[in-house]
């Protein structure tokens, strides 16, 4: 299994605790497209972040490419993330202040020489139809190309996996579609995606769906 959780569970202490995850326990085989679906509020966004190794379980294991999470050191899950993991974001995430190309260079630019991550990026963007915008700033992009934009970021370290937290979300019919066809792409080359959506046409694409309310897996 690529990715294994056994009784995953997050609890965010306070006055009166918040269980936003409860005792989760599912698989994914690399090269899957799993879409999770849930109401606002139900868990989906942290299921990715602790699949992400950005927050740590309060109780239950989580293992993806064969790391223990929950026994990782900071800097074991700063690689982690760094080249296991890409993440995509409804709201984009872009730096107002640089190009598209700076952009999408950004994450990678302290641990390789730049020309080399230039290239790289030049060639993701050109396979994104993004070639003609690589120094255009955000503002002058259209949400399709904003998205476009933060799924080359993403895939400039060539990640694993893809977390991709609601990517069609701000983007008419015409533009989700073209996402959809870029991710279509990705996981046909191997790219493990889990893909939160409250879009059922979104949810049609894929391998299959999880089903997610107040922190518990739905049978």
């Amino acid at each position: 299994m690529f990715i294994q959780l056994e009784d995953a569970t997050v609890t965010f202490k306070g006055v009166e605790p918040i269980h936003a995850l409860k005792a989760v326990s599912f698989s994914v085989n690399e090269g899957e497209w799993i879409n999770i679906l849930g109401p606002s509020g139900s868990g989906k966004t942290t299921l990715l972040n602790v699949i992400g190794g950005m927050l740590q379980l309060s109780s239950g294991s989580i293992v993806v490419d064969g790391k223990n999470l929950s026994q990782l050191k900071n800097d074991d899950l700063q690689s982690y993330r760094r080249t296991i993991i890409g993440y995509i974001f409804q709201d984009y995430r872009l730096f107002d202040q640089y190009t598209v190309l700076e952009n999408v260079m950004l994450p990678q630019w302290p641990y390789q020489p730049r020309k080399v991550i230039e290239e790289k990026a030049k060639t993701i963007l050109q396979q994104l139809q993004m070639g003609h915008r690589l120094q255009a700033l955000p503002a002058d992009l259209s949400g399709g190309e904003k998205q476009r934009t933060a799924i080359a970021r993403a895939m400039l370290h060539e990640p694993k996996l893809l977390l991709c937290d609601e990517p069609t979300g701000n983007l008419d019919e015409e533009n989700r579609e073209n996402i959809l066809n870029v991710l279509s792409e990705l996981n046909k080359n191997g790219v493990t995606i889990l893909l939160v959506t409250h879009d059922t046409e979104v949810a049609k694409r894929g391998t299959k769906q999880l089903f997610i309310r107040d922190g518990k897996l739905q049978k």
